[in-house]
């Protein structure tokens, strides 16, 4: 056969101008027997979707950094305990200093006429807005320990009114059960009956542990949070000395508690 031939043979078939491919596969491949059905991309795009549909999860950090995040966390609920545990004794001492100073009558001894002139002079600058718990700490101490502040006299160093202290107290009280007329010494060092505080009212049903346990979460949550925020921010490196001295026995005692309701909640 010539080349002329042999370039015609391998030539497609044309129709009235048109191309028309063979039936014949790669190869040599043969058609398809009669009855069955070739596949098409239209049938194969099904199974090639359903495949795309498991990715595989995997995590966006490295084992090092997952490890370096963790340790953070530890870090940062330590911190948070010890912070708690250090406010308390705070509170507990400034009650005391303020309890002494109040008894002895200190504003005397500074020529100020008044408490509330001492308190306004040497605090002023001093007192800070509290949150409320221990706002109300503060006041059931200095109203029942040794000095037995009035309300009145309790105001001014708290930086807040009297009605404020009063509602603060009766709270406290109420959740103490207690109900009897507390006798306190005013600004004059006179002593006085405040009013006794109403009977514990019936309580309400708690609310279901789930839900209370779902709140606590989400302030832990966000605790947490605040934490491994402050533990990436600027400046880090440079007091993390200072916070693993203070807060790192108390992130891990933090830590071990949440592992024990951890296992309570696997092992149950």
């Amino acid at each position: 056969m010539t080349t002329t031939e042999n370039i015609a043979a391998d030539a497609p078939e044309v129709i009235e101008g048109e191309i028309v491919e063979t039936t014949e596969g790669p190869q040599g491949d043969s058609p398809a027997p009669e009855g069955e059905e070739t596949s098409s991309g239209a049938d194969e795009a099904p199974a090639t979707e359903a495949a795309s549909t498991e990715v595989a999860v995997v995590s966006d950090l490295t084992e090092r950094q997952a490890r370096t995040l963790a340790d953070k966390i530890r870090k940062g609920l330590n911190g948070a305990a010890d912070t708690t545990d250090k406010l308390n004794k705070q509170v507990g001492d400034a009650a005391e200093l303020m309890a002494e100073a109040f008894e002895k009558r200190i504003w005397l001894a500074l020529g100020e006429e008044s408490w509330d002139d001492f308190v306004n002079k040497e605090l002023g600058e001093v007192r800070v807005r509290l949150e409320r718990s221990v706002r109300q700490t503060l006041v059931y101490q200095l109203n029942t320990g040794p000095a037995h502040m009035s309300t009145r006299a309790i105001a001014p160093v708290l930086g807040v009114d009297q009605k404020t202290v009063s509602n603060d107290l009766r709270q406290v009280k109420r959740e103490l059960g207690v109900t009897v007329p507390t006798p306190v010494v005013g600004t004059d060092g006179k002593t006085y009956t405040e009013p006794s505080t109403p009977a514990v009212p019936r309580q309400r049903r708690a609310k279901p542990i789930e839900d209370r346990f779902n709140t606590a979460i989400e302030k832990a949550d966000a605790a947490v949070g605040d934490m491994v925020a402050l533990s990436i921010e600027e400046g880090w490196d440079d007091a993390v000395g200072a916070v693993r001295k203070t807060h790192k026995a108390a992130l891990a005692r933090l830590i071990d508690s949440l592992k024990g309701v951890q296992d309570r909640l696997t092992n149950q």
